[in-house]
């Protein structure tokens, strides 16, 4: 039992807490302080392990625009990729306002098409009526 005790007292002051809340605390609320500090640890790690992959990602997405801007130095034939296509849920919503804005200028180049149709059709009718 005193070498649980004296292991259980090493983790605990491991865990960054004092020896005199280790005397002051129950057997149970001093697992439950370690497990708890070693919940905190394990989550930091995989939000460090997280942010280095997104580290990583951001990473590799610039130096692959930065190819394809220097590629078109030397060839035409290179897609440039917008920000857009890489991050699509994060620019969600100017992508609706884009498709919007297209949608309303397709409608504004087909109503002056219309219009121009009309205007050539009415004045072949003029012609034709002389």
């Amino acid at each position: 039992m005193t070498s649980y005790i004296s292991d259980l007292y090493v983790n605990f002051l491991d865990a960054g807490y004092t020896p005199n809340l280790f005397w002051e605390l129950s057997i149970g609320e001093v697992t439950d302080m370690i497990d708890s500090y070693l919940k905190r640890q394990q989550l930091e790690e995989e939000r460090t392990k997280a942010q280095l992959k997104q580290t990583a990602v951001f990473n590799h997405i610039q130096a692959q625009q930065i190819y394809n801007y220097l590629s078109t130095l030397f060839s035409n034939d290179v897609e440039i990729r917008p920000v857009e296509a890489y991050f699509p849920e994060l620019f969600k919503e100017e992508a609706e306002k884009k498709s919007e804005e297209e949608k309303q200028l397709q409608v504004e180049l087909h109503k002056a098409q219309f219009e121009e149709f009309a205007y050539w059709h009415n004045q072949r009718r003029k012609e034709l009526n002389k």
